[in-house]
């Protein structure tokens, strides 16, 4: 089985989980596991204001790799290593 977080843009409540899930896998109290972000422009700025005030600031560069972004739920399956299918067609007409 799979077993990956998936964040889409948010509210200080989304932010407070993905860096939760971060520093629990920091910690090594959670198993290194893919952590997909999906909203190019809330968490590129996110990212982008984490290199500009911390790196080397208590995050460094592998840190920020615990986190990949997705444009479509196709990239985001594939970043899991799992190949997109169907499950179920909306109907025609």
């Amino acid at each position: 089985s799979v077993v990956c977080v998936h964040h889409h843009a948010g509210g200080f409540g989304t932010l407070d989980q993905a860096f939760v899930v971060i520093m629990l896998i920091q910690t090594n109290k959670l198993e290194c596991f893919p952590i997909v972000i999906m909203g190019d422009d809330f968490w590129e700025h996110s990212r982008d204001f984490i290199r500009r005030t911390m790196l080397d600031e208590g995050i460094n560069v592998s840190d920020l790799a615990l986190t990949q972004p997705a444009h479509t739920p196709e990239e985001a399956l594939r970043l899991v290593g799992q190949e997109p299918t169907v499950v179920a067609e909306a109907p025609k007409g």
